[in-house]
């Protein structure tokens, strides 16, 4: 084991981790529960990006060896997460630069990772020393992940939404979910008078769907955006371009339209929420939502899946659908206390507020200011 204070080497670029060096990652992959899937989607999202935003891969070494790896993205306009135009227009315009991590998770919206360490150090070591490094070649950065994480040095904090999963063990089979739940049937009921089904696809998505698809995802009308909204498209078309039996794909249609879809990766026994969206176009999608949710636990429950993890909750169908949910924060980190200190004083009054999630959390929190 590398002495905790070992000063570790680091490298930033966009050169996906090779066979051999994913070789170095397996004990961690499996004590996580996770298998080689997770390089699949990771490095995928290194072969997107925009002109203002572009994934890249983190690499840590000790004495020359490959020791930590963790997947960024580097977005130059994250202004319009916080603030609408013309004031995001104004932030963006210098083009700062900032470093995103998102480690809540894995794979969840195809670029959530923790972070990947060898035998030879820990993961909360490897997390220091990534930040101390990221810290000194950006001004600032986000770091995206859960409130009881132990943060990695400096920092301020405003809650997020909540993520959520739902564990399958308790909920299958999914008869027993509609005789508890009287609205769920209901919907159910509309959903299929209506015409709709839900159907399922392992592997790529042909053009015509993902055409579909693509076009669901860039006409959605968002109230929160990420800072890396721009490439969001580009990670969605690349992850549902796999051929790959652990790729699975939900498409809702309506009297044979389709109107929404889902995609997922499994990982051993859990699944993990790609992307997804709806046709917001419609009048109406008869609840075309929680169909899909039921159907995928469906799936989950034949197929020895335990877990499905949804992602952020951002809406109130979801909330109520998830059993289990984790609180989400977002860490502000600079090597600089007046750029922290900036973000306490601005996030009150942005569209990360607080407020904004608190109709979707288990309780109201305020921002803060946190130094170790």
């Amino acid at each position: 084991m590398i002495p905790t204070q070992s000063d570790l080497r680091f490298t930033l670029d966009r050169k996906a981790i090779t066979p051999k060096e994913q070789m170095l990652f397996n004990t961690f992959l499996y004590d996580k529960q996770w298998d080689e899937t997770v390089w699949l989607i990771l490095n995928g999202i290194l072969r997107t990006s925009t002109l203002y935003t572009i994934p890249k891969i983190l690499r840590a070494y000790y004495d020359n060896l490959l020791v930590g790896v963790a997947y960024i993205i580097e977005c130059k306009k994250p202004a319009l997460s916080f603030f609408n135009n013309p004031l995001a227009s104004l932030v963006n315009a210098p083009q700062i630069p900032m470093y995103l991590w998102t480690r809540n998770g894995i794979m969840v919206d195809s670029n959530t990772n923790t972070g990947f360490v060898s035998e030879e150090i820990d993961l909360y070591s490897f997390y220091q020393q990534a930040i101390a490094y990221l810290n000194r070649r950006y001004l600032y950065g986000l770091v995206l992940e859960s409130s009881k994480e132990r943060p990695a040095t400096d920092y301020t904090f405003s809650p997020l939404c909540d993520c959520g999963c739902l564990k399958v063990d308790a909920y299958t089979p999914v008869e027993l979910v509609l005789a508890k739940h009287k609205n769920l049937r209901k919907k159910k009921r509309k959903f299929e008078n209506k015409g709709g089904k839900i159907s399922s696809i392992n592997g790529a998505l042909d053009q015509e769907t993902l055409n579909k698809a693509i076009h669901y995802l860039s006409t959605l009308r968002l109230q929160i955006q990420t800072p890396y909204q721009d490439n969001y498209v580009n990670m969605a078309r690349q992850s549902s371009s796999y051929e790959h039996d652990n790729i699975v794909h939900f498409i809702a249609s309506l009297e044979g339209e389709m109107v929404g879809y889902h995609s997922f990766v499994r990982c051993q026994n859990s699944m993990h929420c790609l992307s997804g969206a709806f046709d917001r176009g419609r009048k109406s999608n008869y609840h075309a939502y929680e169909n899909m949710i039921l159907e995928s636990m469906r799936y989950a429950h034949q197929n020895n899946i335990h877990t499905i993890h949804y992602g952020p909750i951002l809406n109130p169908t979801k909330a109520s659908l998830m059993d289990t949910t984790e609180d989400w924060e977002m860490r502000f980190y600079s090597r600089f206390a007046t750029l922290r200190n900036a973000l306490k004083m601005i996030t009150p009054y942005s569209k990360l507020k607080p407020e904004t999630f608190t109709p979707f959390r288990k309780k109201p929190t305020v921002v803060e200011e946190e130094v170790m």
